[in-house]
């Protein structure tokens, strides 16, 4: 194999990827959307047109959301925790306010 041939192949194999991905986000960000996040409801145009490039290179990830029908992920990171942990046991300033 030569590299020319090698470099051919991975700009195809980048150029199928791709085409798949927009062909995915488009239709993804105009009706699909909705289903795994709800405030997406009414969003922009503005908001739907930065979202096709990140769509159109993740599109196996949101593929796979959509086929689960699962919602965005929560987060676990030591805000959320601090506060889940606030609202179990409030501390002693909170109870003064």
């Amino acid at each position: 194999m030569t590299p020319d041939l090698i470099a051919q192949i991975i700009l195809v194999t980048v150029q199928v990827y791709l085409i798949i991905g927009l062909t995915f986000a488009i239709p993804f960000v105009l009706f699909l959307a909705q289903q795994i996040d709800p405030a997406i409801q009414g969003s922009t145009w503005g908001f739907k047109l930065l979202a096709l490039p990140g769509l159109s290179l993740l599109w196996p990830l949101m593929l796979s959301r959509l086929i689960r029908r699962t919602q965005k992920p929560i987060e676990c990171n030591a805000h959320r925790l601090c506060a889940l942990a606030e609202n179990v046991h409030p501390t002693v300033n909170s109870e003064k306010s």
